[in-house]
């Protein structure tokens, strides 16, 4: 929940370093995120923004076709005890409102993994920083903004973050 424009480092402990300032809390290490603090001296502005798009980085596993989701459907609903046979389970299924018109249509298939597939999804992130302060007081606040819209039609993430540090 940290926006990384917040962030000032980051350090890892493990071992004897993180269990002799944490206890048995840290035995399996401790992550510090120091955030920024302000300097004293004049006020300074900071704006930053992104823009960019995404892509699947990896090819992710196919959905199901619409026959493989029939066989699957008829599986579950014979190892229930609703059906005697699996083909008894199938021949129902595709009488019911479920599966009627797929198969009066010929059974056809579709290919859901492109039709649902959002290319070059954009995302956009800006970030309102100011930082100041005088002897003996210091002050830092931001603003972010995220928008990232999914690379699946219909998924997104938005996000406002702030922070004030004095």
């Amino acid at each position: 929940g940290i926006d990384s424009n917040n962030i000032e480092s980051i350090t890892i402990l493990k071992d004897a370093s993180s269990t002799s300032q944490y206890g048995a809390r840290g035995a399996n290490g401790v992550i510090l995120i120091t955030t920024k603090d302000g300097q004293a001296g004049k006020t300074k502005f900071t704006f930053s923004t992104t823009y960019g798009v995404q892509n699947d980085a990896v090819k992710g596993p196919d959905p199901l076709t619409a026959a493989q989701r029939l066989d699957l459907h008829a599986e579950a609903s014979f190892n229930d005890g609703a059906y005697a046979t699996k083909e008894a389970a199938i021949a129902a299924l595709l009488n019911s409102n479920t599966y009627r018109a797929w198969n009066e249509a010929g059974r056809p298939e579709a290919n859901w993994k492109e039709i649902v597939r959002n290319s070059n999804a954009p995302i956009q992130i800006s970030n309102f920083s100011a930082s100041g302060g005088a002897d003996g007081h210091s002050f830092f606040g931001s603003l972010g903004y995220m928008n990232q819209e999914g690379t699946v039609i219909g998924s997104s993430f938005e996000r406002i973050s702030g922070a004030i540090n004095f």
